[in-house]
């Protein structure tokens, strides 16, 4: 794990070099007193687009703990900590624009939700986008694709092994100088397990590379019951993300 966490660390200070560009954020939560919770969450995004073709990195982190109150049959009461959240994603997507708005994509991605019963999910996709309208103040962008998806549970020693149909849109819309609003959905369709994510964000510029963002994200498993029994996670929180 440290010579892969490494390994990670010298490729993205490598690319970050190589004339990338893109945004990292980093945020946090603590509570103490009668109860005690702490969360901490980040991502990073890289891009680089050289003549027809556009490269993109991404990742991301999610980790938190809570203090839990237990009272025995005996009376006694017993305080442990559990992990509320454990998930960490990384992918690549690859893109060549066939035309000035169409292009052709690979997307691979790979991510891990314990308290969601993944112990391990990977997804191979390759499809065709379109970036619908783009002008000063928003833009619309959607994907389609096919591919196969692997999943290993945290409950069950049987992986699901399926294919999938593609579905992505990414809106973002400038409210003024400072405030930008964008909403990304991904819908991953199979038989065994659709796998649907929505992301929404405010961001405010605190400067010409910092700003401050409030967002909204909800993950759902169509056939998938985490810990808790539930399927569908949501996290709201704030973070600070820098361009880089």
């Amino acid at each position: 794990m440290k010579k892969i966490i490494v390994a990670g660390l010298v490729f993205l200070t490598g690319a970050v070099q190589a004339d990338w560009s893109g945004t990292a954020s980093l945020g946090a939560s603590f509570a103490t007193g009668n109860s005690e919770a702490q969360s901490i969450s980040g991502s990073l995004r890289l891009n680089k687009r050289h003549d027809k073709w556009e490269h993109t990195v991404f990742g991301d982190i999610f980790k938190g703990n809570a203090t839990v109150i237990t009272e025995q049959a005996d009376g006694t009461i017993e305080i442990s900590t559990l992990d509320t959240s454990d998930r960490i994603g990384i992918g690549y997507q690859g893109k060549f624009y066939w035309r000035e708005k169409t292009y052709f994509f690979g997307l691979l991605d790979w991510d891990k939700d314990v308290p969601s019963d993944i112990d391990s999910r990977t997804a191979q996709i390759v499809g065709v986008g379109h970036q619908f309208w783009a002008n000063g103040t928003d833009s619309f962008t959607a994907e389609f694709g096919v591919g196969a998806k692997q999943t290993d549970l945290v409950s069950s020693d049987e992986d699901l092994s399926e294919g999938v149909t593609y579905i992505a849109a990414q809106y973002l819309n400038r409210l003024n100088d400072q405030a930008t609003l964008n909403a990304d959905f991904r819908s991953d369709i199979g038989a065994e397990n659709t796998a649907t994510l929505l992301g929404l964000g405010i961001s405010y510029k605190l400067s010409d590379r910092m700003a401050l963002k409030l967002s909204y994200l909800m993950r759902n498993n169509s056939d998938i019951e985490g810990a808790l029994g539930e399927k569908r996670d949501t996290v709201a929180g704030f973070s600070l993300v820098s361009d880089l």
